[in-house]
């Protein structure tokens, strides 16, 4: 089976928000939002998400696994803290849902199909594109 993956024109979408939403100055993203630009990006059950940097919004991963049927989604986190309340917020023996804490650079992202990121760091796109 080959790797299916989705290509968006992620600047037309981006250029809707608003500029606190694309500073990503510890802000907590409207669930609505999630479910927007994942009907945007067709996630489906035959996805794997990643939300890179997932800070205060692990909501994406719920909407993500309950509401669009994604095989898996996981969170990927450099902040202990974070990554700590998000386990304490959220049941991961119940859901295929899994936070990880690491560094994006450091982590593996060969599973995903759909990855969510507000980063700017080239080192890090780069990684997301090959």
């Amino acid at each position: 089976m080959s790797k299916k993956i989705k290509l968006l024109d992620i600047d037309d979408f981006i250029s809707t928000l608003p500029p606190s939403v694309i500073s990503g100055d510890d802000i907590v993203i409207p669930d609505n939002f999630f479910r927007k630009i994942f009907s945007f990006s067709g996630l489906s059950q035959d996805d794997v998400f990643y939300h890179l940097g997932i800070g205060n919004n692990y909501s994406s991963l719920l909407i993500a696994k309950r509401e669009y049927g994604v095989r898996k989604a996981i969170g990927i986190e450099s902040n202990p803290d974070v990554v700590n309340f998000i386990k304490s917020k959220i049941d991961l023996s119940d859901e295929n849902v899994d936070i990880i804490l690491d560094d994006v650079i450091n982590s593996s992202l060969s599973h995903a199909t759909v990855i969510f990121s507000w980063f700017t760091d080239e080192e890090i796109n780069e990684k997301l594109l090959y």
